[in-house]
């Protein structure tokens, strides 16, 4: 048997536990894990509550620039986190934007993958980057490359994310 699911988001990682133990005969095990997990979504959401948060860009790829968009993924973890994605508003899951665009919308944090090829001193040398508050000021967030794709390891990402933005309200 094969078993396939389409996750976009995490009530989609929800639907896909709940459906695969229905699928394994292991319904109480799904819903055991899935109250696990809406129980540490729900407690990142409760310790950010209210607070002013970064304004992020998340940085696919520099040049051109590739970034999340409306539909990605990435873009609910960093509200779900307390940030706001200043590329929240563009249709398209990953666009391409212009740097002057970038700059136009002024975030104040950028956010990277571990694995990124890019570094914040690859862009500090970057004209236009190189000019930009977070860089200047080595605002950076970084994220598991991993985790920018929907599946359960997606609140470990949640909860790191959440200590990055608001560190005096996690510890």
């Amino acid at each position: 048997p094969v078993f396939v699911t389409d996750t976009r988001g995490i009530n989609d990682i929800y639907a896909s536990i709940t459906n695969l133990g229905n699928a394994l005969n292991r319904q109480h095990d799904a819903e055991v894990l899935v109250n696990r997990l809406r129980r540490r979504e729900q407690a990142v959401r409760e310790r950010v509550k209210g607070l002013p948060g970064p304004h992020i860009l998340f940085v696919l790829w520099p040049d051109p620039v590739f970034t999340a968009g409306k539909g990605a993924f990435v873009t609910a973890l960093i509200d779900i986190a307390g940030g706001k994605s200043v590329t929240d508003d563009l249709p398209q899951a990953w666009p391409q934007i212009s740097l002057e665009a970038v700059i136009a919308r002024k975030p104040d944090s950028l956010l990277l993958t571990h694995d990124s090829q890019v570094t914040l001193d690859d862009l500090k040398k970057k004209p236009g980057w190189s000019s930009m508050d977070a860089v200047k000021a080595n605002r950076v967030f970084y994220i598991d490359d991993r985790l920018i794709h929907p599946s359960p390891v997606v609140f470990d990402a949640l909860e790191d994310l959440a200590e990055q933005f608001h560190p005096s309200r996690t510890h």
